[in-house]
């Protein structure tokens, strides 16, 4: 018996340091990510070159410590081009590859590098009404948009010698300041003509994460400015805001280009960023899910999509149902995922449509039973399942004594077809009438027959205001 009693708690402990492994997603503990939560990175910094686990300790609900190995980081929603703040997840994937998130923090991409801006000496007619916005060529590493704005004393009514300063500042707070002369002269022949652009590609592909000097070169290669005769291809400064050199997709960049009297041409072309990775992308999700019956749950909300290169696809992924949401049984849904390169993945997911509801069971709280009364328990339970028509129950009334005083238990049990349980009480408090005393001792009657009467007294109350308003207003 010894050896029986020794093997079964063998047994036991083997499963249980099992189920240890695979749940051990509900009980980990990170400790250390105050190091990295909102910790700030200059933009465009290699995250894949930071050790985000670096100082980080892995611990179970009892205290053990796990190798960090198994602790994955996904920064896959960083924009490393773009100021602001991003979430990274730690997690890890079990044995069916399915991703569990242990935590998430988040840390900053801070643009520190002021905008680049680049002026001319601007020469004005006399009384010339001009934008001197439109003079100045500015260019941002962050990609954004910048504010431009300027003082000067200039005094286009008057000849003379003037200065404007622009003060261009970008999202991130930075900004930079460059001078230049106005020179208003009544004798200056004003050159309305605009400069021209020749050679630019209607379409220009570049690949995924192209190096940013690289893609310039491509963007300027071959285009050419001229002012009448006299060639400015070097003043063309190219807008590249809307490109993301780090996501599949189609943009559009601007040329941009003014002569010496400030005047300026502009043109668009389109980017096409490709992917060249040949890597399929990852539909995450459970090998198995349960669902009740007669529910609509969304199917899509089971599975996530990932790609090394595209990122996040959960919204790109189609799925076939064939799950009969009205009838027991197992199903299976495929989905399918497809990149931006064509790179394409599946995954199956098998659904058990089954009944993992409780029936209800609806009795009083307290049955009031005069002493020597009849009683028929079954007039007052009542039990009903959010599938079958008919349920079995048992009531347990073993202790009921309808010939004394007292207050007694009734247990019930209801079990439907798919074997689900539920467990209820209520008491039978079983009173003489013929003692009163005996009567108000038990505390259920008494705290009934105190509600009561607190229930009268504001009723009385609320009638006696009810008239006197009514009086009052007559």
């Amino acid at each position: 018996m010894k050896r029986l009693l020794l093997l079964l708690f063998f047994v036991v402990m083997f499963v249980t340091l099992s189920d240890r492994s695979v749940y051990a997603d509900e009980n980990l503990t990170i400790d250390g990510l105050e190091n990295f939560n909102n910790k700030e990175f200059p933009i465009k910094t290699d995250l894949s070159k930071i050790n985000f686990t670096e100082g980080l300790t892995l611990y179970d609900f009892e205290g053990d410590e796990f190798n960090l190995s198994n602790l994955l980081v996904d920064y896959s929603k960083v924009n490393i081009n773009k100021h602001g703040t991003y979430n990274i997840d730690y997690y890890f994937l079990d044995s069916d590859n399915n991703k569990h998130v242990l935590e998430t923090i988040n840390i900053k991409m801070i643009d520190s590098i002021a905008p680049q801006a680049s002026v001319k000496e601007i020469l004005l007619n006399l009384n010339q009404q001009v934008d001197l916005k439109n003079y100045i060529s500015v260019s941002d590493d962050s990609g954004l948009p910048v504010n431009v704005e300027y003082i000067t004393n200039v005094d286009v009514t008057k000849v003379g010698f003037y200065f404007v300063n622009y003060i261009v500042s970008d999202a991130g707070g930075n900004y930079t300041t460059v001078k230049t002369k106005v020179i208003v002269s009544n004798y200056v022949e004003i050159d309305h003509e605009a400069p021209t652009f020749s050679h630019i590609r209607e379409e220009i592909t570049i690949s995924q994460g192209h190096d940013e000097t690289k893609a310039l070169e491509i963007y300027k290669s071959g285009v050419q400015a001229y002012d009448g005769e006299v060639e400015i291809t070097d003043q063309i400064e190219v807008v590249t805001n809307n490109v993301d050199r780090f996501n599949v997709g189609f943009y559009i960049i601007t040329y941009y280009v003014s002569d010496a009297a400030g005047n300026v041409s502009v043109a668009n072309t389109k980017v096409i960023v490709v992917d060249d990775d040949v890597d399929y992308p990852v539909i995450i999700g459970p090998h198995q899910v349960d669902i009740t019956i007669n529910t609509t749950p969304n199917f899509r909300n089971f599975v996530t999509a990932m790609d090394e290169i595209c990122g996040d696809l959960t919204d790109e992924i189609t799925f076939q149902n064939n799950v009969d949401l009205n009838n027991f049984g197992e199903y299976y849904i495929t989905y399918q995922v497809e990149d931006y390169s064509g790179n394409q993945a599946e995954k199956s997911i098998r659904v058990v449509v089954k009944d993992n509801v409780k029936p209800t069971i609806t009795v009083p709280n307290t049955l009031q039973v005069n002493i020597g009364s009849d009683l028929d328990l079954k007039t007052h339970i009542k039990v009903t399942d959010n599938y079958d028509q008919e349920i079995d129950y048992i009531y347990d009334a073993s202790k009921l004594n309808l010939t004394t005083v007292g207050t007694y238990v009734i247990t019930v049990q209801a079990i439907d077809q798919a074997g689900n349980i539920e467990n209820e009480m209520f008491f039978v408090n079983v009173y003489d009438d013929s003692r009163p005393d005996v009567l108000y001792e038990d505390p259920i009657i008494l705290g009934s027959l105190v509600a009561a009467g607190v229930s009268l007294v504001v009723i009385l109350v609320s009638s006696i205001f009810s008239k006197s308003r009514r009086r009052r207003y007559r």
